[in-house]
This record gives structure tokens, sequence and C-alpha cells, in this order.
């Protein structure tokens, strides 16, 4: 059981900071409206969230760490087509870091990207997810695919271990990290994606992100943690990870909008809010990232 005490989910310790503090009922109004699912089972008695900060790190998140999604809230958003997509952006690049060995994947969802290695033949793999509807799809694909987690798993058992927008869903940061080295053979990579809370896709942080669908879902239940470049490679540094390779999503057109509203509710000066609702998207793509971070780590 996931504990309301307030601490920090990377260090363990009390060295964080409050930054803001959520009404629980605007969180559970906006899941209701904008996505029908009732969230109230999952902040019980918790009248008010807090945002906080790892001040070694520069971590982002949310307590208490009981908010969590369970797995009805997982299988409520996955009646929506766009939540499981089957191919992603860093899936393409992570492919290029994987050669041959034995590779686990951690929170596969439909198994997408395990069953894109099936033609690299030097290569076997695994993976573990929560959804046990995900892990029926997986099994009819015949992937091996269980309800497993990391401390399952033998020390030294791994080539690679990838794990791809599951981070921000989750809050036992230090055991994730922990475990993930543990279980690395020496010379092992860590792949890992994340959303970038530093892009403009998502920042800034305003009332907005409470009617907007896409900004609410960076919110609990759905993400309980917020990354961005710096706090990423701290993390991993930390706990011994060494970094090989950093990859920034470009924008994607679909973002366009998105990126323009949030600048607006940042810049005060109207002519240059104006002016960026006017880019063209290939100037707009120059000047800002998409909304994921992709990180190749090395023990």
């Amino acid at each position: 059981m996931l504990s309301s005490k307030l601490y920090n989910p990377v260090t363990l310790g009390e060295d964080y900071i409050v930054l803001k503090h959520i009404d629980k009922r605007l969180l559970l109004e906006s899941y209701k409206k904008l996505f029908d699912i009732d969230v109230t089972r999952m902040f019980n008695e918790i009248e008010t969230i807090n945002l906080c900060k790892c001040l070694k790190t520069g971590y982002i998140y949310f307590s208490p760490f009981t908010i969590i999604g369970d797995e009805q809230f997982y299988k409520d958003l996955q009646h929506y087509e766009w939540y499981y997509q089957s191919e992603k952006w860093e899936f393409e690049i992570s492919r290029k870091h994987i050669v041959k060995g034995h590779l686990l994947e951690i929170g596969c969802g439909n198994g997408d990207f395990l069953d894109s290695l099936k033609n690299k033949h030097l290569l076997t793999f695994q993976g573990t997810e929560l959804n046990s509807d995900a892990v029926n799809i997986c099994k009819s694909k015949n992937l091996n695919v269980g309800h497993k987690s990391l401390s399952d798993f033998q020390s030294d058992s791994f080539d690679y271990i990838v794990s791809f927008q599951v981070l921000e869903h989750i809050s036992a940061i230090n055991d994730f990290f922990v475990n993930s080295y543990r279980v690395i053979k020496r010379g092992g990579k860590l792949i890992i994606s994340v959303p970038n809370t530093k892009s403009y896709v998502f920042y800034p942080f305003t009332d907005y992100y409470l009617q907007n669908g896409s900004l609410l879902l960076n919110m609990p239940p759905h993400h309980v943690g917020w990354w961005n470049n710096s706090s990423i490679q701290k993390v991993a540094k930390l706990f011994g990870f060494h970094l090989k390779k950093i990859y920034f999503e470009p924008l994607p057109f679909y973002r366009k909008e998105l990126v323009q509203i949030n600048l607006q509710n940042q810049l005060k000066n109207i002519v240059f809010s104006k002016l960026f609702n006017i880019l063209p998207y290939y100037l707009m793509k120059k000047m800002f990232n998409g909304e994921t971070i992709l990180v190749v780590l090395e023990k």
C-alpha cells in the first residue's frame, strides 16, 4: 500500500518543498466533464493535493502518493482510441540502440513495441503490464508479458530495460531506479521516455489545465510526476546511470494550437502573443520541442 505521508519519492527523505496546493474537487469535476470518468475513489478523504519539488534533482511530483490511477481508471481511458498508440516517436529511435541480448519492457501496454522487435533475431524479450486487458492482448500476439514488477527479476539479468511513458504515472521513483540498476547487466542500457513538462505543450501550469483534456492528463490521477531534461538526467545520475544520449521530440502539428495557447498564458505582451498565433508550423517546429524526452542511459 502506498503511504499518504509526505516525503520525497526520489531520495525517500524530507528534502523537498511544496510549490502549490490544489483543491481535489476541481480535478474531480474536470475528469468527469472532459472524460466522463469518476475518479472520486482514488482521492478518498483527501481534500488537498500538494505539488512538490525534489530539492536535489528538481523532479516535480504530486502527493500524497495514494492519488495514483488504478486499473479501472486506465481501462476507462483505453476506450479512447488515441490512448494506446501503436507506434510512437520514441519507438523508432529506441530500436536503433537495441541490437542483441535480453530485453525487458516495463509497462508495455498492448505490446506494440515488443511486437516490433520480432525481426531482431539476436534479441529475446519480455514485458510487464498492470492492465489485465492489455496483458490479454499481448498474449494474443504470443508475447511473453505478465503482471510482474522489477523486484521480481534476478540481478544482472537484462541487457536492456525500456520504459515508455511510464515514470510519470508512478510514485515509486526510488524503487524503479534502484531495481533497474540491479537488474541491468554491467554495460546494459536503460531507455526511458517521459513527457517534457518544460515543453510549451505543457508549460506554464495554469488554470487552463483543468479545461483542456490534453493538459488535464498531466495531472493526478493520470500523471503524478513531472519530468524535464534536467531532472531526468539528475535522477538517473543519482542512481549510478551514465547518460549516453538524449532526444527531444519534434513538435507534432496537432500540438501547434496547444503551444500557442500556453504561450498566450505566459506572455504578458499582447503583441508578441498575437505574433505566435500567426507563425507557420514549420517555424514553430524549429522554435519549440514536442512533448516527449527520450534518454538512453548506461549502467
